[in-house]
Formats: structure tokens, sequence, C-alpha cells
């Protein structure tokens, strides 16, 4: 470095960039002084320039200052060109002083200066062993390679007498503290080479990774901008989706990275995005379920849950359209969810369970011997009463055995519930009258039909007695005046003549008076002593009495007739 350098830049500072790092000058030196560095940033694809003192200057009077950096030259269409240049403390200004490319001296390279204008020479307030970044700056072209300050000892273009383009090159630094007043503070550059080689930030297939990040890091092809071509860039996969570069698939759920991240929108990174335990591939290509959902159909019973388990449609809330979602079939009332009608009588589980309060896993709920579905639609009975009339027979037995009415418990109106007749009195429930003589089973029963009347005594209850008074007349033949049995009473005495056994209540009994002499229960040959056209038996009083006499008679003779004159029948005396 020439004395005359300084004198050159006292009115500005001058920085000269290089690609290559020297510590010769600052190891054979032990002057105070300032140091040089260049760095790639690849983050913001620029370069910046840092300065670091050995020594605090006191006074701290900065005057002078200059950056030579050494770059790349490839041809006259490939220029390393400074731009964007950005300062970083108040009252210092640097620029570009010059610009020389390929010179005599070393044709394959551009020496590139920028010199500071300090306004401010206390700007930089400088302390010993602490780094500040000086200024930064672009290359307004694409990258070259590595970048380097220049070696004011080395490089052959700075040499004391002289280069061929009659430039003043170099890194110079004044200030008023460190040594004499017109040497060059400048003591050396640190830090190295590749710091400052953009060719690290070169992205040749443009995927977001450098070139050397994909070989060295990522071992991805910096060719191939997808290198597992599964449709997401290799910077994306790296940087953002954290996806396999080098797989196409990285969860192995069949679905490529790209195809999860731009279009199904699963995670590439888990193989069943919404853990309902069915992968991603399966609910787009077989099942036909949302990925994204654990529950497509909103039943409360996961995806995997129905098509591995319970075997029901993930895509319906109630697969067997029964009424009754799936999930509630499984957890609540454990009826099947593939079965619209678990119990088979006839009767959806959903009608069971919200219409009719039946079981749906029972055919008959009360157990009557009547399915659920009979009751509600044929016999009209209630499916949850086993004895829906109450007459202590079930609905079945009246249905199935007695065939009475399930919903009357006196089926014929006798006034004797159907259970009694069927099993205390025997009759019929079906007839009223079940010996068909004119009175009513209830009628004949009496009040306790645990105890049913039986006035003859002869074993057999009246309501099943064709002669209840044992008189030897029907009870129905015992009815006189049109109406029934039951009003029928001669002597008046308060018991009906077929309850009577002395109908007339002349103190011989009915059967006594030829109330039926030829047995067959029927009075139409009874006798009547005195004609009165009233039978005996029911006439307490008779004003004659014709008997029937054998008499041998002593008379007149009639000559005309030859027979005895009739002289007491013409007389009236004899019938």
């Amino acid at each position: 470095m020439k004395n005359p350098l300084k004198q050159a830049f006292t009115r500005g500072l001058g920085v000269l960039l290089i690609a290559q790092t020297s510590y010769a000058l600052a190891a054979t030196t032990a002057r105070e002084g300032v140091e040089f560095s260049i760095r790639w940033d690849s983050v913001n694809s620029l370069y910046r320039v840092y300065m670091r003192p050995n020594a605090t200057p006191s006074p701290d009077v900065s005057t002078t200052a200059q950056v030579t950096i050494v770059a790349p030259y490839g041809d006259s269409t490939n220029l390393f060109v400074p731009s964007s240049i950005t300062n970083l403390h108040d009252g210092v200004t640097w620029s570009t002083s010059s610009k020389v490319y390929a010179p005599s001296e070393n044709p394959t390279k551009a020496y590139l200066s920028f010199t500071a204008k300090i306004d401010l020479p206390t700007s930089f307030q400088w302390k010993a062993g602490v780094e500040q970044e000086v200024f930064n700056f672009k290359n307004g072209t694409k990258c070259l390679g590595a970048v380097e300050l220049i070696n004011n000892d080395t490089d052959p273009f700075n040499q004391p007498a002289g280069n061929s383009r009659n430039t003043n090159p170099g890194n110079q630094f004044s200030n008023t503290y460190w040594g004499d007043v017109n040497d060059n503070d400048y003591i050396g550059n640190y830090a190295t080479a590749s710091a400052a080689d953009c060719s690290l930030s070169i992205d040749t297939d443009g995927d977001g990774l450098t070139d050397s990040m994909e070989i060295d890091t990522t071992k991805t092809d910096p060719t191939i901008a997808d290198t597992d071509g599964d449709g997401l860039t290799d910077g994306v996969e790296v940087n953002t989706s954290k996806t396999d570069p080098l797989k196409a698939d990285t969860d192995g759920d069949s679905l490529k990275d790209g195809v999860e991240v731009n279009t199904s929108k699963t995670d590439p990174l888990k193989a069943d995005t919404d853990a309902d335990g069915l992968a991603d591939n399966i609910e787009l290509a077989t099942t036909k379920t949302d990925p994204l959902k654990a529950d497509t159909d909103g039943d409360t019973l996961s995806d995997g849950q129905e098509v591995n388990t319970s075997k029901t449609d993930p895509l319906k809330v109630d697969t067997d359209a029964d009424g009754l979602n799936d999930n509630l079939e499984l957890a609540t009332y454990k009826t099947d969810p593939l079965k619209a009608d678990t119990d088979g009588d006839s009767l959806t589980d959903g009608f069971e369970v919200s219409t009719s309060k039946t079981d749906p896993l029972k055919t008959d709920t009360d157990r009557d011997a009547l399915s659920d579905s009979t009751e509600l639609s044929t016999t009209k009975t209630n499916p949850l009463k086993l004895d829906t009339d109450g007459d202590a027979l079930s609905d079945g037995a009246e249905v199935l055995t007695t065939k009475t009415n399930p919903l009357k418990s006196d089926t014929d109106g006798d006034g004797l519930a159907d259970n009694v007749e069927v099993t205390n009195t025997k009759t019929d429930p079906l007839k009223t009258d079940s010996d068909g003589d004119g009175v009513p089973d209830g009628v004949e029963v009496g009040a306790d039909p645990l105890k049913p009347l039986d006035t003859d005594g002869d074993g057999k209850i009246n309501a099943l007695d064709t002669d209840d008074d044992g008189d030897g007349l029907l009870t129905s033949s015992e009815n006189y005046n049109g109406g029934t049995p039951t009003d029928d009473d001669t002597d008046k005495d308060g018991k009906p003549d077929y309850l009577d056994t002395d109908d007339d209540g002349d103190g011989v009994l009915s059967a006594n008076e030829g109330n039926d002499p030829n047995k067959n229960g029927l009075p139409e040959d009874a006798l009547d002593t005195d004609q009165d056209g009233i039978p005996d038996y029911l006439d307490a009083t008779m004003d004659s009495i014709s008997l029937q006499m054998r008499v041998m008679l002593q008379g007149a003779f009639s000559s005309s007739t030859l027979l005895m004159r009739d002289d007491l029948r013409a007389k009236g005396l004899i019938p």
C-alpha cells in the first residue's frame, strides 16, 4: 500500500472488496488499526462488509476509508455490478469509486472500490474487538462466484509501481488516534473466502433450496425442483411441509405428498390425518369418507369404527334407516344398526323406541304370547301390558285360547269377567247364557262367583243346569210371561218359578203335581185337574175334581136304542 493512498482519500473513506481472505498482514503486525471482512447473506442475497478494530481509539476521529473487492470476471455480458448500497452509520456515505474489469495483471478478475464520505468522524465509535457492519450491497447481475477483499500485499493489480489502469485499488482506513496521520490504519482481512460466495445460494432448479444445500444436506437433485416427483418442490418439502423430499409418499398412505398438501389437504406426515382408524387413501378412494373428519356422518362413531367394527355406513347417520342413529343402536339400545327390525316383529327399532315404547330386542315385549306388531296392528291391545283389559287373562290367552275379547274384561256382557268364567264357573265367556235357559250366566251364578249357585244341589251350577230347581221342567220352560224366567213367580214368594220347587206354593212339590208327565222337561202335558186352564202345579186352588170312575149303573132300558136310558147325563148330573 502506498503512502499517497491516504492523501488520495483525505475527503472520503474508501472500501475495497475482495473474495479471498488473508491473515498475513494482521499476523505480521502488532500495530493498532482495523480489520476488514466481507460475507454473503444467503437469506437476503446481498454482501455485508464488516470492520473490527484491535484497539479503541481516543480520541476517535475517522477520516478516510476505502474497501476494494475482487470479483470473478467471465465476459463483458456478465459483469459484477454493485447496486443497492446501504449505509449503516449516520454521517457516513459509501459509494463506488472505481470499477476495473479484467485488467492485464489479472484478466479473470474485476476490481471494484468503495469509498466513504465521512461527515461525522465519530460515527463509528470504535471499541476494541467489537465488530461492526459498515455497509452492504447487492450484485445487480447474476451470481458469478466467490467475492473476496483485495490483499494489499500480494494482489498483482495492487503493486507499488502502479497498474495498467492507473487506478489506486486497495483497502485503506485512517483514524487520527491509530499511528501517524498519513499512515494506513487498515491491518488486514478476517473470516474466510467462502463466507462471500454467492454460489452457495445458487438454486439451479428454483426449488427454494440452494444447490449446496441439496448436495450436502438434503441429498436431493439440485437440477430437479421436485426430486421425488410428488408434486411438491424440494424447498416446500424441506421448509414448509416438512416431508421427505426423497420420498413421494412420506407417511406411506399411498397418497403422494403433493396430493395431500394441494388437493386432499390431509397431513402428508400422518397416514391417518383425522385419526379415525382409516388411512387417508382408504377414505378418499374406498369409503369416500372425509379424511379430515374422524366422524364423517356425525353419528359419534368414528369412520374407522363404522368400517372395521360395526360395519355400519360411515356416510349415513342411520345405516338401516330405522329411525335410530347408529351410535344409539350400539351404545344405548343394543339393537342391530344393520337391521331396521332387530327383533323381527315387523316394527322398526326406531318406532319401538320412539313411538310404541316397546322393546326393540323382544318380539313380545309384555310376554303375553302376542307379538308387539300383532297387538298394535291387529288386536289393538297394549303391547306393554300383559293383560290389557285387566281380566286376569293375558291378551295372548284371550286371543289364542279362549277367543275372548282382550279389550273387554266381560266379553259376552253376562256380568261375569272372562277369567271368572274360564277359571271358576267354567261357563262360556263367549255366551251370555251358557246353558241357554234364558237366564244370563251372571244372574245364575249369583253374588259370589267363587261360590256359584246350585239351587237343586245336583252338583251342576245353575249357569250350566237347564233345570235349576230340579222340578223336572227346564228353566227355559218356566218362562210364562214372554220375558225371562227371572220375572215369573207364580206364588209371589220372591223366588222365581225356575228356582222354586213348589211353584204355586200349595205345599205340594211341582214335580208331584204332574207338571211333566211325559218327562220331556216341557209342561205342555201338565195335569189340570179342574180343567180351568191352569196346570195343577201352578194352581193353588181347584173348584172341582174330575174323577174317572168305573161304576155299575142300573136303570130304565130304552127299546129304541137297546141301551140304558141316560137320565143322569140328560139331567147334567155327569159330564
